[in-house]
Parts: structure tokens; sequence; C-alpha cells
């Protein structure tokens, strides 16, 4: 009986069909296989350059007051930034792809592609394949939405003490004109408006923000503000281009 049910158990047996080949399911674990491979690799070759020093100057994760991260950021911040696969970030750029200029503060996010071992557009990916010891934060949709309904100004005076603290940590050159252009903007503004809860979670989001990405919430939605606002953020905008496509010029 145990035999019977056995033998009816088993596909049948289908006139021209090779039972030695491959189905497109063990194609696809093979593939899979393959890619799990590489990105164990790819993490083995990243952990040879990691060290306890690099992870000294990384950005700084805190939920605390803007002045207070400012002085601290500040304090333990190197003259330069570089990063720890050896490849020089701010000061004395040497990078692998246009994403990763500027790495950490000016990089772009980071390449989820490349982390996982398989990045198709390789040095002309235009995301960071540097290590981020930390996950990239972002702000979620109740934060997107305040913002959307803020004016410039309160938009510069939230990320403004966070420019300042970056600027200063990555010693960019032409950072400081960044802090005086956002230092003018933010002049009487008023943020009362928002709910003390959801400025706090503000902050400690903005506090996990790379310069760029902290730049980025501020003029991406620069055709949303009046004429009189806009030309203001293009400005900003503009500038925070220059100082990259400079790295990158120099990468030439």
């Amino acid at each position: 009986e145990g035999l019977h049910a056995r033998a009816r158990s088993l596909v049948p047996h289908r006139k021209g069909y090779n039972h030695d080949l491959w189905d497109e399911h063990d194609q696809e674990r093979l593939e899979q296989e393959q890619r799990d491979q590489s990105y164990v690799r790819c993490l083995s070759e990243k952990l040879d350059f990691l060290s306890p020093e690099s992870l000294k100057t990384s950005s700084v994760t805190t939920s605390e007051d803007p002045s207070t991260f400012v002085e601290k950021t500040a304090s333990q911040s190197p003259q330069g930034v570089n990063n720890v696969n050896g490849v020089n970030g701010i000061n004395g750029v040497c990078v692998a792809n246009p994403g990763s200029v500027g790495h950490p503060e000016l990089c772009r996010r980071p390449c989820l592609h490349f982390n996982a071992g398989y990045c198709g557009h390789g040095s002309s990916c235009n995301f960071c394949h540097e290590t981020h010891p930390q996950k990239a934060a972002k702000l979620d949709k109740r934060q997107r939405e305040i913002m959307q309904n803020l004016h410039s100004k309160e938009a510069a005076a939230l990320i403004f003490e966070y420019v300042k603290a970056r600027v200063l940590q990555a010693d960019i050159e032409g950072g400081q004109r960044l802090v005086d252009l956002l230092e003018v903007e933010r002049k009487g503004a008023d943020t009362t408006c928002i709910h003390p809860r959801d400025l706090r979670h503000l902050r400690k989001t903005m506090s996990r923000l790379n310069l760029y990405s902290l730049l980025g919430i501020f003029t991406s939605k620069s055709s949303l503000y009046p004429q009189e606002e806009r030309s203001k953020v293009e400005c900003i905008f503009q500038l925070m281009h220059e100082i990259r496509e400079e790295l990158i010029s120099q990468n030439a």
C-alpha cells in the first residue's frame, strides 16, 4: 500500500519531457543563490576596511535640541571627512561614481543594489556606493505633510542648525555660504504653528540626515513657494549643486 501511495504521488511522466533539465523555479533558485553569494562577498570586502576609528567619524544620531547638537558635532568633527573604504570624501575627492561624491555629507542616498552586491550602473551610478553604518533616515508621511505646508522661512529655520553642524563637522569648502544664505532666509520665521510633538519628531529625523538630504528637504518643494521666496530657495539649490560639481570636476 505504501508503494502504491508513493507511486501516485510522483509527477506523471510526460512524453518528450526531459526530467534531467531544470525548470524555471530551479533557475530562479540558482540565480538567488548567486546573488546571495555576491552579497556576502561584498559585505566581507567592506568589513575588511571597516575599523572602530572610521565609525567615530560617522554621522551623529541624536534627538537633542539643535543648539546642543551643533556643539557636540563640532567638538567631535575631524578636519576633512574620508570614507571607510580608503577613498577620499569631501576633501581630496577620489570616488568611484557620481553618487558617492562628497561622502558622507554631500553624497546621495545609499545605492540599494550596490549594498545587495550587484549594481548594474557601476561607476556611473547616481547613488552612493560608500559605507553608511546607519540606515538612511527619511521623513515619514506626517512629516512630509508638515513640510509641505510651511513657508520657506519656517523650513529654513528647521534645518538651519543641522546644516550648520554638518558644515562645521565636514569642513566643506563653500559650505559657509550655504549657512549664510539660510541664516538670512530664516529670519522672522515662526515655527509655533507646528505641534511640539511633531516638532520633536522632525528634529529627531533631521539630526540623522546628511547635509545633502537636509538641503533636499528645503529645496525640493521650491515650486510650491511664492515667486519672491522661490528665487532665494533656488539660489541655495544652485549653490549646493555647484559645490558637488566642483567635487566631481576634482575627481575627473
